[in-house]
């Protein structure tokens, strides 16, 4: 991750991972890097960890454990041999993809991992609440996490299950801070993945 001076030009290498090089870090193709609404200079970073930075990247803290599932298993649509290099990857593979911070509160924020959990947190990473909706399975990816800007409680989750061959759309909703969860993709087709 790089930090830009637009007025100098100056570039510098920001990303909270090199502070800790015998660390096991995993990654994706994409990682979330998201802003607060409270406090423009607070940063979010995720890859299975939550990190935040309020002085421009300079010092990271980490604000969660591993999110990710220990061990999402083998999707039973991988043919043998796709399967057994799945299995050397080792049990823990998942990272965090979307970060969601609170348009009420700075404590507040959400996070969904790529194999298929919802977390969230009240006071600001110190303790995380799993309120993945009871019908995710592992390798369902959390593509998206919206929180309400209206109604404190209310998250919107869209979930990607295409690496299991299924590219029905997939949004839920919750009203009670992700207590329960109910489908509503009504008029959206079912080959549209989201």
């Amino acid at each position: 991750m790089l930090k830009l001076n637009v007025r100098t030009g100056q570039v510098r290498d920001v990303d909270p991972t090199l502070a800790y090089p015998n660390a096991h870090y995993r990654s994706a193709w994409t990682l979330p890097l998201v802003f607060s609404p409270f406090d423009h200079k607070t940063l979010y970073f995720a890859n299975q960890y939550l990190f935040s930075t309020d002085d421009g990247g300079l010092h990271w803290r980490r604000i969660s454990p591993d999110l990710s599932r220990k061990n999402p298993g083998v999707p039973p649509n991988l043919g043998p041999v796709t399967a057994a290099d799945a299995i050397d990857v080792g049990p823990r593979r998942g990272v965090i993809y979307s970060i969601a911070p609170s348009p009420f509160t700075d404590k507040a924020i959400w996070a969904g991992t790529d194999d298929g959990l919802v977390w969230r947190t009240e006071d600001g990473g110190a303790h995380w609440i799993n309120v993945t909706p009871k019908v995710l399975t592992p390798w369902s990816k959390v593509a998206g996490i919206v929180l309400s800007h209206f109604h404190r409680g209310t998250a919107y989750v869209a979930i990607d299950r295409h690496r299991l061959d299924d590219e029905t759309p997939y949004i839920y909703v919750t009203r009670n801070d992700g207590k329960t969860w109910s489908l509503i993709t009504d008029g959206i087709p079912r080959h549209d993945f989201v």
